[in-house]
């Protein structure tokens, strides 16, 4: 793996009177999966850095639920995920591909092309506004209130005019719902380890990151198609496989997408 040397002149460049001499703020978030598990998560923002991590309470090993008729793997280790924001980088990383100590990758965001759909609705105490947003294949419902001067939201939401206070991905991947929010100078401790993180550690350029994970999941579905066939083979019946939102049950484990993963999913019969 090849790690990002860009890093530390980033970092360096950020440690200046532009990062630490604005304000910090701590932001509590619910974070809903597309299992409908229930995590914190924590958004700090220190000037022009943001760092958020979800705090998952699911255990690693199968589980399964009324809605999930084959079962699901639960992924997660002692690190869990998180991203790191600076100036137009985000890192991120993930316990997925946990055999490999799990994944961190860093990309270039251009400007979001944010769209105002023009519906407003109250959220607790906020009046808000939604925002569309795609980014790496992820298509999100984002609620927002400019009554708050925040424009640091989860994951890679960022750009917008006020404090992001609900985030919904269309594609089922996940929920979040803002819980608290409050100025400090103490939460520095997450930051800090989050940016010594991806410091010490492999991180791959995002192209990288696409042409591993999509060799990942497109094995995946061909594993299954191949089981179905030889089920329907020994037993001369059927197998019928019913999956929420399509081929997007394939990624539900990434935050990010890999450029034409979807399409070359759906050209596999299952």
């Amino acid at each position: 793996m090849k790690k990002v040397n860009v890093f530390c002149s980033l970092l360096t460049a950020c440690i200046g009177f532009s990062c630490f001499g604005q304000e910090s703020y701590s932001l509590t978030y619910e974070f809903i999966d597309y299992r409908a598990d229930v995590s914190e998560s924590v958004l700090i923002v220190k000037g022009d850095q943001s760092v958020f991590k979800i705090l998952h309470n699911g255990k690693e090993g199968w589980t399964q639920n009324e809605d999930d008729t084959r079962g699901t793997y639960i992924l997660n280790d002692e690190l869990g995920t998180f991203t790191y924001s600076a100036d137009s980088l985000t890192y991120v990383r993930t316990p997925y591909r946990k055999s490999k100590g799990g994944t961190a990758y860093v990309y270039k965001r251009g400007a979001s092309n944010w769209e105002l759909t023009g519906n407003s609705k109250k959220i607790k105490e906020y009046l808000c506004q939604e925002a569309l947003v795609v980014l790496n294949g992820r298509k999100f419902s984002v609620w927002f209130t400019p009554e708050i001067s925040i424009n640091r939201g989860p994951l890679k939401l960022h750009g917008l005019p006020g404090l992001v206070v609900e985030v919904i991905e269309l594609n089922g991947f996940c929920k979040i719902n803002l819980v608290d929010l409050k100025k400090t100078d103490k939460d520095t401790i997450v930051m800090d380890s989050i940016i010594q993180f991806f410091k010490e550690n492999p991180v791959l350029e995002y192209s990288k990151y696409e042409e591993i994970v999509k060799k990942i999941l497109v094995r995946l579905k061909i594993r299954m198609a191949k089981h179905k066939a030889e089920s329907i083979q020994r037993d001369g019946g059927t197998l019928e496989y019913s999956f929420a939102h399509g081929d997007y049950y394939f990624v539900k484990r990434v935050i990010d997408i890999p450029r034409g993963t979807i399409e070359d999913l759906g050209k596999i019969d299952l």
